[in-house]
């Protein structure tokens, strides 16, 4: 997890919230944040090892779902 909020960091993004659960072998993280994340740091993220996919969700404004992976 610290090397998804590393990234986020040096993307110049705050975290408003963070929440991180685990279930037997996998675990989930949401982060909440007031900017869209550049494609950039999606992809970082996305190459992080263990990373199975990332969700970007914007808010109710734009009403756009992406799946990245």
């Amino acid at each position: 997890m610290s090397q998804i909020t590393d990234a986020l960091a040096a993307a110049g993004l705050n975290i408003e919230d963070l929440l991180n659960k685990a279930r037997d072998k996998y675990a989930y993280t949401l982060i909440g944040l007031k900017a869209d994340v550049p494609p950039k740091t999606r992809q970082l993220i996305l190459s992080i090892k263990g990373v199975v996919s990332a969700r970007i969700m914007l808010g109710a404004e734009n009403k756009i779902l992406r799946n990245q992976k």
